[in-house]
């Protein structure tokens, strides 16, 4: 681990199983690190453990080792992050909301399996007909985004021009001259990881459209570059 040593004191307490050492207690559980006052916990560097692949009695020691100082460089790199409060910025407000969504459906799923609730066959049925744009009809969509701040209301002028326009450029040069905080980006996803206030908007769009798109809740102006056609069969 060299990654910002001068700017950051790294108290690691860290108990391996043949060092046989106490570990010390804190408010979330066994702290495994401390980073500039915030603690990695020994359930963090233990879930993390888990996601390893190849690990057996003879690495586990250098691997626990090795995860610590991934985790620890990663604070410093979250720490820095949340000082400059990163973390509200529509762009990272939108990822964040679209990787809660694939968690916790995810895990959803996961219980539903776990517990064998399966559903009958004319749910199953009834649930693919009901949603075309995520089996029968459903796309990948390419995406040039640009994503406004929580809450901003979009005045008539910004309508209009979103109206006239055939990209983004355009766009973004208005909401700089007026100051808007905007962010930008390109990417491309499928139906099921498009919001659903989103996904209602863009699934009856022609390739080239630029529009006002709602994502949970929270405006954006988007241009569709393209949809490709993906369907997913029953």
């Amino acid at each position: 681990m060299t990654f910002m040593k001068k700017a950051v004191f790294v108290a690691m307490v860290v108990a391996l199983a043949a060092c046989g050492k106490s570990e010390e207690k804190s408010s979330s559980g066994q702290v495994a690190a401390i980073v500039d006052g915030k603690e990695i916990s020994v359930l963090q560097l233990n879930q993390a453990m888990k996601n390893m692949p190849n690990v057996t009695a003879d690495n586990a020691d250098a691997v626990r080792k090795q995860l610590l100082d991934r985790l620890v460089d990663q604070q410093v790199v979250l720490n820095k992050a949340l000082e400059e409060k990163v973390e509200r910025s529509a762009e990272v407000i939108s990822s964040i909301e679209a990787a809660k969504r694939e968690i916790i459906t995810r895990a959803y799923l996961t219980n539903m399996v776990s517990s064998r609730i399966k559903p009958s066959p004319q749910q199953v049925k009834a649930y693919f007909d009901g949603h075309p744009e995520l089996f029968s009809a459903r796309k990948v969509y390419n995406l040039q985004d640009i994503a406004l701040p929580p809450g901003t209301a979009i005045p008539d002028e910004l309508k209009a021009l979103v109206e006239r326009s055939k990209g983004l450029q355009e766009v973004a040069e208005w909401l700089k001259s007026q100051n808007v905080k905007f962010g930008a980006s390109s990417y491309s996803r499928p139906a099921e990881q498009v919001p659903t206030d989103a996904l209602a908007v863009l699934k009856d769009q022609k390739d080239g459209a630029v529009l006002i798109v709602p994502m949970d809740g929270n405006p954006h102006i988007v241009k569709l570059i393209g949809a490709i056609v993906s369907p997913n069969a029953l």
